[in-house]
C-alpha cells in the first residue's frame, strides 16, 4: 500500500513539475526501468485530450532544421543515408511527409508518414523512385538511376490520382508514445482530400517483415505441424521452395524458381498476411505491419513479387533487407474510407480480414 502511494506521489510529481519536453528527455536518458515506466505513464497522460496533437506537412524549404533533422534521422522503414535522398523525400511536388506534433512541442515531430503521389498503385519501391541503399542481392550498391522513366509512377501533385503511404515511423521509440498511427494516416487523408481533390485512392506500399523466417520454419517443420500442409504441395515443389534459402544457390537460379512458382508463393504470402493468426484466440494476424493496417480498417488489396516472366536476371533493386524479410515481396493495403470503421471493428472483434476478391485476377 505504501509502495503504491509512493508511486502515485512520484507520478504526480513528474506530471506537475515537468513539461512534456522534459519528460521526453528524462525517459530517453534513464536506465531505471521503474522510473521509465512512471515517466511513460506521465507522458501518456499528456495525450488524453484528443485535440492535443495536430498534423503538419514537413518540407525541405519551409520547415525548421529541427523538424527536418528529426524526420530524416529517425526514419525507421526506409532509412535515409544521404542528404540528397532526404531532400527528395521532402519535395512538395510529388511527395508529402506528414507528422503529428503535440501542442506543447510544436516543432518536435512525433510520428512521420511518407507519401508518394502517383498515377497508379505501385508494386515496388522502384515504381516510386525509392530504393533502399543497402547492398542488393544480385548486384552491389544499387542506384536510383537504375530506375527508368518508364517504371517511375510518381506524378506532379495536381495530376496525381493516388496517395501511396510507404513509410510510417515512430520518431521517438524510447519514449513509449501512445499509438497514434491511425490518427496520423486519417488526418493525412483528410488533408490530401482537401488540398488535392484529384486524389481518390489511398493505399500503402508495405514491407512484409518476418515472412521469410516464418516460411522457412514451415518448410522445416514436420508435415503434420506445418501450415503449408493445407496447400498439398508436391515433394518437388517443397524441395524447390527450400532452395530459395540455400546460401550457395546463385541469385539468378533463385529468380528462375520465383518465376516458376510465383502463383504458389503468392497464395502463401496472402495466407500469411490474412489467415496466420498471432494469438490462440484467432484474433489478429501474425505479421505486425498487416496487423497495424488491418486494425485501422484497411483491406489487403494485393501482394507483389518482384520477379515476373518479364524480369530479366535478378532484379538489382531487390535489397538484402527485402529479400531476407520477404523474398522481395511487398503488399498493398487499401484505405477505403467507406469501409474503414466496419472493417476495423470486425477485425478487432472476430479477426475478419477484408481481402480484395480480385487479387489473383490482377496478375
Amino acid at each position: 500500500m505504501v509502495s503504491t502511494a509512493n508511486s502515485m506521489s512520484r507520478m504526480s510529481k513528474y506530471r506537475c513539475s515537468h513539461s512534456l519536453a522534459e519528460l521526453f528527455t528524462k525517459v530517453e536518458k534513464t536506465d531505471n526501468a521503474a522510473e521509465r515506466a512512471l515517466l511513460r505513464e506521465s507522458i501518456s497522460e499528456q495525450f488524453q485530450d484528443p485535440n492535443c496533437t495536430r498534423l503538419v506537412n514537413v518540407t525541405w524549404q519551409r520547415s525548421s532544421c529541427e523538424m527536418v533533422e528529426t524526420v530524416t534521422l529517425n526514419e525507421a522503414v526506409h532509412p535515409l543515408s544521404t542528404l540528397a535522398r532526404a531532400k527528395g523525400r521532402l519535395n512538395p511536388d510529388n511527395r508529402r511527409v506528414f507528422c503529428l506534433v503535440h501542442e506543447q512541442m510544436p516543432y518536435t515531430p512525433l510520428f512521420s508518414l511518407h507519401v508518394a503521389l502517383t498515377s497508379r498503385i505501385p508494386t515496388t519501391l522502384q515504381d516510386i523512385g525509392e530504393v533502399d541503399l543497402d547492398s542488393s542481392v544480385g548486384q552491389s550498391n544499387p542506384k536510383l538511376s537504375n530506375c527508368s522513366n518508364d517504371t517511375l509512377q510518381v506524378a506532379a501533385a495536381d495530376d496525381a490520382t493516388c496517395a501511396i503511404f510507404y513509410s510510417i515511423s515512430n520518431l521517438h521509440p524510447k519514449v513509449g508514445l501512445p499509438p497514434l498511427g491511425k490518427k496520423l494516416i486519417l488526418s493525412a487523408v483528410q488533408s490530401l482530400q482537401t488540398n488535392l481533390p484529384g486524389i481518390g485512392t489511398f493505399c500503402t506500399l508495405s514491407p512484409i517483415p518476418q515472412f521469410s523466417k516464418w516460411f522457412l520454419h514451415q518448410l522445416t517443420a514436420e508435415p503434420s505441424e506445418s501450415y503449408l500442409d493445407k496447400f498439398a504441395f508436391s515433394n518437388s515443389e517443397l524441395e524447390h521452395f527450400n532452395l530459395l534459402f540455400d546460401k550457395d544457390l546463385s541469385p539468378f537460379r533463385k529468380t528462375s524458381l520465383m518465376k516458376v512458382y510465383r502463383r504458389q508463393l503468392d497464395s502463401i504470402v496472402v495466407d500469411y498476411l490474412s489467415k496466420v493468426k498471432k494469438r490462440l484466440d484467432g484474433v489478429g494476424v501474425k505479421n505486425s505491419v498487416a496487423h497495424f493496417h488491418l486494425g485501422n480498417g484497411a483491406s489487403l488489396h494485393n501482394v507483389w513479387c518482384p520477379f515476373t516472366k518479364d524480369t530479366k536476371g535478378f532484379n538489382p533493386l531487390v535489397t538484402k533487407t527485402t529479400w531476407e524479410n520477404s523474398l522481395g515481396y511487398m503488399a498493398n493495403y487499401m484505405y477505403d474510407l467507406d469501409k474503414l470503421e466496419v472493417n476495423s471493428e470486425r477485425y478487432r472483434s472476430e479477426g475478419f480480414v477484408d481481402v480484395n476478391q480480385n487479387l489473383f485476377l490482377m496478375r
